[in-house]
């Protein structure tokens, strides 16, 4: 979910996001394992080279987070929680089928600066990659 100022050729957006929660299991034990999900927000800013019905965009920015995680499968399951901040890059391609409502196509990276385990049983059940692929699809409406 977000929201944007638009301008002549540039774009500055505040966003929020959920990330449905994974399960992922030990490797010493497939019977443990455990969740994780990612509730973060951010901001970025973008270059509109193209500005008509089709909008192109490329964008930059930063986002923080939290990155919960809870066992599964062991006796006392404890919760743990992990920062995300991250460095995003994407690219937009939004078509308006009318003056106040368009769709957009986004496809970017999260390169995080944190990269917190999350651990079970000596082994390791998350650790966010070194850059995360992203790709949303979706409504935008404009007022």
């Amino acid at each position: 979910l977000g929201a944007a100022l638009l301008f002549r050729t540039f774009r500055l957006e505040g966003y929020g996001a959920y990330w449905p929660s994974q399960t992922a299991h030990a490797t010493s034990s497939p019977a443990f394992g455990g969740t994780v999900y990612l509730l973060d927000g951010g901001a970025r800013g973008c270059w509109l080279p193209l500005r008509r019905a089709l909008e192109i965009a490329a964008c930059a920015g930063l986002e923080l987070g939290d990155l919960h995680g809870q066992g599964l499968g062991v006796r006392s399951p404890l919760p743990a929680d992990g920062i995300w901040f991250a460095a995003t890059a994407l690219g937009r391609a939004s078509w308006r089928i009318a003056p106040s409502f368009g769709v957009f196509l986004d496809l970017g990276l999260a390169i995080p600066f944190v990269r917190d385990q999350f651990r079970l049983d000596n082994s390791t059940i998350h650790q966010a990659g070194l850059a995360e692929g992203r790709a949303s699809l979706g409504p935008e409406l404009r007022f």
